[in-house]
C-alpha cells in the first residue's frame, strides 16, 4: 500500500497556527495601542497594520504606502529632523527612535516610532520596519514635571543614575552661573568643590544602593562650586525617581548664604554683648576694690 501523503494536513495545520498566531498579535497591538510598519525599499511601498492609520488621526485607507504620504501628516516642524534621522538610517544601516507630532481631532498628539533596518548580505538596506505609540500622556506628563520644576524657588538639578545632569531648571543660573542648556550632558561633579569631588562619587553610589528622599549636609557645611570658582553654601535634598530607563535622581538645592550671614552676625552679636558683660563685670569688681 502507498504510504498516505499527509503534507496537505501538515500544511493546513501550519497556516492555522499562523493565521492564530497573527490575529493574537492583532489582539495585542490594538489592545496596547501598537502600530507596525514595513518599508520595502526596493518598491518604495510602506504597510501599516489597521491601527497605524487610526494613530495617525486618519480615516481608514487615507494612507497612500509611500514616504511622502507618511511625512504629510507629519507636524511640519518635525519633517526636517525626521527625515534626516531617517536619511542618516538608510546611510548607515542603523536602527533609528524618533518622536514627532501629528494632527488629530482632539489638537496635536505626540508619536513615538522605534525602527530596524534590515540589510542585505553586503550591507546595504533592504527594508525598514518598525512599531509606532501615542506617547501624549507621558509627554503631557513630562511638561507638567518641567512646569513645576522650572517652577521651584530653589535651583533644580536631574541627574542619571551615571552622574550626568539630564535637566535642571532657570535657578541654576542664578546661583551656579551656567545656563541650565549647559549643564545638560555634563557630570553632576562640576557643581562640586574640588576638595568635596571624590567623596561626592562614593556617596552618589551609596545612594544608588539605597536610594530614598532625604536630605543632606544637615550638621555639617556644604559648598556649591559656581561657574566663576567662587562656592556658595547650599543645603540639598535629594529625590530618588524610578523611570523604566533607570533611577533618575532630583536635586533641589538652596542657597543658604544670607541664612549663613545671619547666624555670623547673630553669633557676632552674642559675642560683642559677653565681651561688654564682662567688661562691665570686670569694672565693677576693680570699683568694689575702691
Amino acid at each position: 500500500r502507498r504510504a498516505r501523503d499527509d503534507r496537505p494536513t501538515n500544511r493546513r495545520r501550519a497556516e492555522g497556527l499562523l493565521r492564530e498566531s497573527q490575529e493574537h498579535l492583532r489582539f495585542i497591538l490594538d489592545a496596547t495601542g501598537v502600530g507596525t510598519w514595513d518599508w520595502d525599499l526596493a518598491t518604495g511601498k510602506i504597510q501599516w497594520s489597521q491601527n497605524m492609520e487610526n494613530i495617525h488621526g486618519l480615516s481608514p485607507g487615507a494612507f497612500g504606502n509611500s514616504l511622502p504620504s507618511f511625512l504629510s501628516v507629519v507636524h511640519a516642524e518635525d519633517r526636517p529632523p525626521l527625515e534626516q534621522t531617517i536619511s542618516h538610517a538608510l546611510r548607515t544601516g542603523q536602527d533609528y527612535h524618533v518622536e514627532y507630532r501629528v494632527a488629530c481631532k482632539g489638537g496635536l498628539s505626540w508619536l513615538a516610532a522605534k525602527a530596524h533596518v534590515i540589510n542585505d548580505a553586503d550591507g546595504k538596506p533592504l527594508r525598514v520596519a518598525g512599531i509606532c505609540m501615542d506617547v501624549s500622556a507621558r509627554k503631557q506628563a513630562d511638561t507638567r514635571f518641567r512646569l513645576a520644576v522650572e517652577a521651584s524657588p530653589s535651583a533644580v538639578v536631574l541627574v542619571d543614575n551615571s552622574g550626568l545632569i539630564v535637566m535642571a531648571n532657570t535657578r541654576v543660573r542664578e546661583m551656579f552661573g551656567y545656563e541650565p542648556a549647559e549643564l545638560i550632558g555634563k557630570r553632576i561633579e562640576i557643581l562640586v568643590p574640588d576638595r568635596y569631588r571624590e567623596h561626592h562619587v562614593e556617596h552618589r553610589a551609596e545612594f544608588s544602593r539605597h536610594p530614598e528622599a532625604r536630605p543632606i549636609g544637615a550638621n555639617r557645611d556644604l559648598f556649591g562650586l559656581r561657574r566663576d570658582g567662587t562656592e556658595v553654601p547650599v543645603e540639598i535634598g535629594l529625590s530618588p525617581i524610578q523611570t523604566t530607563e533607570g533611577l533618575l535622581v532630583l536635586a533641589t538645592i538652596v542657597d543658604i548664604t544670607s541664612r549663613k550671614l545671619a547666624e555670623a552676625e547673630r553669633t557676632h552679636l552674642l559675642e560683642a554683648e559677653r565681651a561688654a558683660r564682662n567688661e562691665a563685670e570686670r569694672a565693677n569688681r576693680i570699683k568694689d576694690m575702691f
